[in-house]
């Protein structure tokens, strides 16, 4: 699935009857707004009883939704992730699916992931690792996969950390794919945690570290985030926000490490040129969970 076929059809299976047409009525009353179009990214902040930011999300294998509502935390998806969906249909002419083709292939689910699962998306920065890393045993099915153990490639110990140590650790994780067992779907939690742990590392050995050294750091962290990181894992659950909220951390601390507008600025475009598919990275960043 890419975003050349249809999104309104595409998210049937994971919406409800009710939803899908409530979620068409948003997009015709235009509360669908600031849609930003990107290689890998649909974006758009979509009006209901407060403006809540949707976006499709492209992975390797998939294409998800998310959304900052309060029904995001249900494993179906919101009327603002349709409202977006069919925006983006009926802007490249597509015809949506008619009442019949809703009516077969919408599904009544079972709301709710469970209290573990809302505190770890409700609190991404203090979830628990452990339970994201063993989360997909719980399943009623599950694939044969690399049994991955939750050991941070980075040492959590009371000294500063260097430009090498973190490039050697990232790369630790990264080697985890090569397994013949590894499977980007059922390994996507415990390759989250992994990477969690080493993100932890990193802002633990960098509270008094010097502005060139920290703004080096996070470079190479927000670079293996984005190229490397999401290529690895079906992030189709949402489990690259675990990490991605310790990258949010590492980025609000570049003013207490002295960073100016201007170094910003340089890094910003150094970013937007290694990475490449999800627009301007300083947006992208602000935009999860703002």
């Amino acid at each position: 699935m890419d975003f050349s076929q249809s999104l309104s059809r595409y998210i049937l299976s994971n919406t409800t009857e009710d939803v899908f047409w409530r979620g068409v009525e948003y997009e015709k009353e235009g509360r669908v707004r600031n849609f930003q179009e990107e290689k890998k990214r649909l974006a758009a902040m979509v009006a209901g009883s407060q403006h809540y930011q949707a976006e499709f999300r492209q992975g390797p294998k998939y294409v998800k939704g998310y959304c900052t509502c309060p029904y995001a935390l249900n494993e179906d998806y919101c009327k603002h992730v349709v409202a977006l969906a069919v925006y983006w249909d009926l802007q490249r002419k597509m015809d949506l699916p008619d009442e019949q083709e809703v009516q077969d292939s919408c599904v009544e689910i079972e709301y709710g992931f469970g209290k573990k699962v809302e505190a770890m998306y409700r609190d991404p920065l203090h979830a628990d690792l452990e339970f994201l890393a063993r989360a997909s045993y719980e399943g009623s099915w599950v694939r044969a996969h690399a049994n991955i153990a939750l050991l941070s490639s980075i040492p959590s110990v009371p000294a500063p950390v260097s430009l090498k140590e973190v490039r050697a650790g990232l790369q630790k994780i990264a080697r985890v794919q090569r397994r013949s067992t590894y499977d980007p779907y059922f390994c996507a939690g415990e390759v989250s945690a992994l990477l969690a742990l080493a993100y932890d590392a990193v802002l633990k050995r960098t509270e008094n570290m010097g502005k060139e050294e920290y703004l080096s750091l996070l470079a190479e962290c927000i670079v293996f985030y984005y190229n490397t990181y999401l290529s690895m894992i079906d992030g189709s659950d949402g489990v690259w926000q675990i990490p991605l909220a310790r990258i949010q951390a590492m980025f609000g601390d570049m003013e207490s490490h002295g960073a100016s507008k201007e170094e910003q600025e340089k890094l910003r475009a150094y970013l937007n040129k290694e990475i490449k598919g999800w627009g301007d990275i300083f947006e992208d960043i602000q935009f999860q969970f703002a």
